[in-house]
């Protein structure tokens, strides 16, 4: 892990179980609808296009749900706040900004610049 004060490796890991815990309960509160038939072409339309909406937001929630808990495996691994791909410490400001972030800014760039 890079040379992070104590405190704020407590306060990024406090922050990361809170992020957890509201993405868990996302998820159990965004059930599927029931089976209530649609009535008519516009009902089912519009009950398809809830139901594409809602699963794109599972599927949002699951990944940020496994970047927050491989953020918390990697702080017990020691590697939290090291870049995975060039090894350079990542700033605590962007930690802070990003808690799930695993590359520093100049990786990040090269990444997205693809």
């Amino acid at each position: 892990m890079s040379a992070m004060k104590e405190e704020h490796v407590h306060a990024l890991i406090a922050r990361l179980e809170s992020m957890k815990d509201e993405a868990r309960e996302l998820l159990r509160g965004d059930e599927p609808p029931g089976d209530e038939p649609a009535r008519d072409p516009d009902e089912r339309a519009e009950a398809q296009r809830l139901e594409e909406i809602a699963e794109g937001r599972r599927e949002t929630t699951h990944d940020a749900l496994s970047a927050i808990e491989h953020s918390l495996e990697r702080i017990r691994t020691g590697l939290y706040g090291r870049c995975a791909r060039c090894g350079c410490a990542i700033p605590p400001a962007r930690l802070f900004a990003l808690p799930t972030t695993t590359h520093c800014t100049v990786c990040q760039a090269i990444l997205e610049a693809g």
